[in-house]
């Protein structure tokens, strides 16, 4: 019986919607990507702007609720699970932009308007403190009755503190409609509202779709730098890690040819600054303590390097003799030191 009367529904279906579910049927063929998206409440001048902006990127094709489930269900397949997410006023958007893109596209055509009396609030509705452009007059006393503190201050009606006028879900009272218009808040974005994208048999909610840039460019990033390192740490060999891998290699090499006193080529350079290096040492540490034991040359070298030879004080009259025991230790550590400072000099030397 429910099958004679499907039979005697469709035979009886006008012309026209005949050939509206076949022209769906033939977008459905043709794109490779289809979206449901909602378009109540939008005004027909914004609609017209919006398929002007989406021109050359995306096809447009609104029509009744029962004629785009019918051209879905005919085209079978996971084009009957965007039936699932149907409701209210539906358009479907024809593609080739993947549904990423698309999202964004859709997102960006969404601006903010003015709540009407009767509807819920997307969020919590705040009116914010300092000055209106309203002129003193009985509009103080309609804020005051709203619950939004306002006086007058300076010939000009303003709002003394920031108070949230509704939550978010609760309903938006005409008069408060009215005066957040008149406020120039809008709490509202109207635009094509996603609700579903169906690519390759996969279907897509925009939860899934709506991706922080920003942040997921950040991720990749991170992700990159994390996986290079691995990479080098590893000696894993790739197009990217060859330079660095080779870089390091070499150093290394350098490093052991260095410590192991290799005479080769690319060390010779740093083993004979090293030594000399060492050798200036060994000679600051024998001016140091016997200058004599230095022939004029060597002391000139020194005394043109860091470790300079401290000039020999000027003899003065002492103002009062020291006690020998003083003056006694006072040589005996100044010894101590200058042979302490010859060993270290011997050992920078002979490493």
């Amino acid at each position: 019986m429910n099958e004679l009367i499907g039979v005697r529904k469709t035979e009886h279906l006008p012309t026209w919607k005949l050939d509206e579910v076949g022209r769906m049927g033939e977008l459905l063929s043709e794109y490779p990507v289809v979206a449901l998206v909602g378009v109540r409440g939008i005004p027909a001048k914004q609609m017209q702007h919006i398929r002007q902006k989406l021109r050359g990127t995306a096809h447009l094709r609104m029509s009744r609720n029962t004629l785009i489930a019918r051209a879905l269900d005919k085209e079978g397949g996971e084009h009957s699970k965007l039936t699932e997410h149907m409701e209210d006023q539906t358009v479907l958007v024809f593609t080739a932009l993947d549904p990423f893109k698309l999202s964004k596209i859709l997102n960006a055509t969404r601006t903010p308007a003015p709540i009407k009396g009767g509807m819920q609030a997307p969020n919590d509705i705040k009116v914010s403190a300092g000055s209106t452009s309203f002129a003193p007059g009985p509009v103080v006393g309609q804020l005051q009755a709203l619950g939004i503190p306002a006086a007058i201050e300076g010939g000009k009606v303003v709002i003394r503190a920031t108070t949230t006028v509704v939550r978010g879900g609760e309903t938006v009272s005409r008069e408060l409609a009215d005066m957040l218009t008149k406020l120039e808040i809008y709490p509202i974005e109207i635009g094509l509202d996603l609700r579903a994208v169906l690519e390759g048999g996969v279907l897509f909610t925009p939860s899934v779709l709506t991706l922080d840039l920003e942040q997921y460019a950040q991720q990749m990033a991170r992700g990159a730098s994390s996986a290079f390192s691995l990479a080098v740490h590893i000696a894993y060999p790739t197009a990217h890690t060859l330079p660095t891998l080779l870089s390091n290699a070499a150093s290394n090499a350098f490093k052991l040819a260095l410590e192991a006193e290799l005479l080769v080529p690319e060390v010779m350079d740093a083993l004979l600054l090293r030594g000399y290096d060492r050798a200036l040492n060994l000679a600051s540490a024998l001016a140091a303590k016997s200058p004599e034991a230095l022939d004029e040359g060597s002391l000139a070298l020194v005394s043109s390097s860091v470790a300079k030879i401290p000039a020999k004080p000027a003899e003065k009259e002492p103002a009062a003799e020291e006690p020998a025991e003083k003056k006694a230790a006072e040589e005996g550590k100044e010894e101590e030191e200058a042979e302490e400072s010859g060993i270290e000099g011997l050992g920078a030397l002979f490493g």
